[in-house]
């Protein structure tokens, strides 16, 4: 309204707001396909790290549970243990115990935190029979409590930069395996960076349509506009699972509808 008192094409600030919105696209393009995926990873394994660590608070003689393991060591000096008692437990049930006559924490550059426990034994039951039972001798054998050469072969696909999930994509079609989960991931970023661009001039074209002095109005038609787009979006990802839909035309739907709004409001 106050461009058009002052005698100014309001369909100008379309420009600005196109300008704007490609900025945050390029910038949402780079955090979806390589900031986010290596801060998620980052974040696991500091999870991981700082989980793996509470075995240092273990005290003598007293039991401490990590993840569904039971620790006990008789005698703690610093770093190293003392008939050293390891238990397993699922569904309730000790489905392994170790029993060493010591055992060393360590931790090396690669992120690995782990018992070395030396001179032991090693008994497996299975939860099913507890008559069957395994017993295992060791001088020498290392309880691994976090890695992070491990995490890395296991990261989760929201884990991968978009650079590897492509080489995955094509990887896997090489190989007649089904990607259709890697190649939504993958253009999931890119439609969704790609969003505020659209969404911005989807809404400054409604904006100008609509000339309405209260705030309330621009509000309501902003979260109304927002919350259709990821209507839209969640309907087209379920396509794609479900094989109506190839990802990238499921992705790009509401991209394309909030370009097709801009076009006709304008």
């Amino acid at each position: 309204l106050a461009v058009q008192s002052s005698g100014i094409n309001p369909k100008r600030i379309l420009k600005t707001v196109a300008v704007s919105g490609l900025f945050v696209s390029l910038f949402l393009l780079y955090s979806n396909s390589s900031l986010s995926p290596k801060s998620n990873l980052k974040m696991e394994n500091s999870i991981r790290e700082t989980l793996s660590k509470n075995i240092l608070r273990i005290r003598e003689k007293t039991f401490a549970k990590f993840a569904n393991f039971i620790f006990f060591a008789d005698k703690i000096d610093g770093a190293r243990m003392k008939d050293v008692k390891i238990y397993k437990v699922e569904k309730n049930f000790p489905s392994a115990r170790i029993f060493a006559a010591s055992g060393i924490l360590e931790k090396n550059k690669d992120g690995l935190t782990g018992l070395e426990l030396k001179n032991g034994k090693m008994f497996l039951a299975d939860p099913r029979d507890s008559s069957l039972l395994i017993s295992v001798s060791f001088r020498s054998y290392s309880f691994t409590l976090n890695s992070g050469r491990f995490s890395k072969r296991t990261q989760r696909i929201v884990q991968m930069p978009s650079a590897a999930l492509k080489k995955r994509i094509k990887d896997f079609r090489s190989r007649g395996l089904p990607a259709k989960s890697l190649e939504i991931e993958y253009n999931m970023r890119i439609a969704m960076a790609f969003s505020a661009l659209f969404l911005a001039l989807a809404g400054a074209a409604a904006g100008i349509r609509v000339k309405s002095p209260k705030k309330a109005v621009g509000v309501g038609v902003a979260v109304l506009s927002v919350g259709l787009y990821y209507l839209v979006f969640m309907l087209g990802i379920h396509t794609a699972e479900t094989g109506w839909l190839s990802p990238a035309a499921a992705c790009w739907i509401p991209n394309v509808l909030c370009a097709g709004a801009a076009v006709f409001l304008k």
